[in-house]
């Protein structure tokens, strides 16, 4: 920590290193998992290097095809709510912002969605799966070679324990069942509302 006392009649120099990057309120510090939503505008979102709208954006891009985990959201000082990427530096935030109005959030753009998976494939076809074990057969015609987080919409299960799954580009080709995960969107009112309360915990 940078934080660092300094000695009576030091000038008010206390604390100085905290009131440069205003702290946010933690609204969770759970893992979860997220996608960029599907009504999202945008086909990947810019990871910034801190909880701001304003701090330095970092080469790494988060794409619309592919699920990612964060370890803690934070309502920044601006009204952003802003999640921390679980395992690589840097931040992604909620909202999309309006430069005309010094990067206001505007709630009605939400950029992210909160989702689970659920190695229960059920039968209602078809769904948005997260491929959970990277899986490629180059000696195979019929098979999609896929990464793990990659987002597939599956189409068809068949006896042999294969889905059909439709990838990034609209290829499309075979999984393995047990390399693939249902998908559902999970309700983000509790955490976009919580501005008035410290003590939410999401279940």
């Amino acid at each position: 920590s940078s934080m660092m006392f300094v000695q009576r009649g030091g000038g008010g120099m206390m604390f100085q290193q905290q009131q440069q990057q205003p702290k946010g309120r933690i609204i969770s510090s759970e893992t979860k998992l997220f996608r960029v939503a599907k009504e999202c505008k945008y086909t990947s979102v810019r990871v910034r290097s801190l909880p701001d709208i304003r701090s330095a954006k970092l080469p790494t891009i988060i794409d619309k095809s592919k699920t990612f985990e964060i370890n803690e959201i934070q309502e920044g000082s601006d009204g952003n709510i802003y999640l921390k990427l679980k395992d690589r530096p840097g931040w992604v935030f909620m909202y999309d912002f309006d430069e005309t109005r010094n990067m206001a959030p505007v709630k009605s753009k939400v950029l992210l969605q909160e989702v689970s998976a659920s190695k229960q494939l059920g039968s209602g076809l078809p769904f948005d799966g997260q491929v959970v074990v990277a899986y490629n057969d180059p000696s195979s015609g019929t098979t999609l070679p896929v990464n793990k987080y990659d987002i597939v919409i599956i189409t068809e299960i068949n006896q042999q324990g294969w889905c059909l799954a439709t990838g990034v580009n609209d290829k499309q080709g075979w999984i393995p069942k047990d390399y693939v995960e249902r998908m559902s969107d999970v309700d983000m009112s509790p955490l976009l509302t919580s501005n008035a309360s410290n003590n939410q915990t999401n279940a």
